[in-house]
């Protein structure tokens, strides 16, 4: 069965290093924003939804304008709830389809808000990634061309989905830019081969 970990810290925290290296070592990482995305992009229903219980004006022309939506869920936190529960049902139904198996491997699925979206209830174990809030927010501001108050909000947003979830083993991985990124996730990747090995066993 496969052993799925999912691969969580807040926006700039550096989750999607962590995922590029992991796949170019082999391993299957699901990119939650990512899948989200195209489902937003490709399902009517959905964006139905979106422009009745949140915002018409991030509908047009039949495809999502993200920064318009963005806008709106993270200035109100009710609107956020409601995007959650309008999208990660799907995600879950996609990522669970795709990742879930009878083979005996390790697969990972990378998101910000684990809890918020309930794909905490379907992963194995957690590995946290963190890094200082400022070292946060200049990636971001380099990256998406975000104000700081910008990046503020979101933080803020995701902080409930930040800390280690006390029900699921957990590995915290330093993206500071000092602590080398690697021999952690070597270490963490020993530590899930043994888990798999030891239930292989049972």
């Amino acid at each position: 069965m496969t052993r799925l970990i999912a691969i969580c810290g807040g926006i700039g925290a550096g989750k999607s290093v962590v995922s590029r290296i992991l796949r170019s070592w082999g391993y299957e990482v699901y990119d939650t924003d990512f899948e989200a995305r195209l489902i937003m992009d490709s399902d009517a229903q959905i964006q139905a939804c979106i422009a009745e219980k949140i915002c018409r004006e991030a509908i047009v022309a039949g495809n999502i304008d993200r920064r318009r939506l963005a806008e709106e869920v993270f200035k109100d936190k009710r609107k956020l709830l409601a995007l959650n529960e309008i999208v990660h049902g799907a995600v879950i139904r996609n990522m669970t389809t795709r990742l879930r198996t009878e083979v005996d491997r390790i697969a990972f699925v990378e998101t910000a808000i684990p809890r918020s979206s309930g794909l905490i209830d379907y992963v194995d174990a957690v590995w946290l990634v963190e890094a200082p809030i400022d070292i946060r927010i200049n990636r971001v501001i380099q990256r998406n061309g975000l104000s700081t108050s910008q990046v503020e909000d979101r933080i803020k947003a995701q902080k409930l989905d930040e800390t280690p979830e006390p029900s699921k083993p957990y590995t915290i991985i330093i993206n500071d830019g000092i602590h080398a990124v690697l021999p952690q996730l070597e270490t963490a990747l020993a530590e899930a081969s043994n888990h798999l090995s030891i239930n292989r066993t049972k």
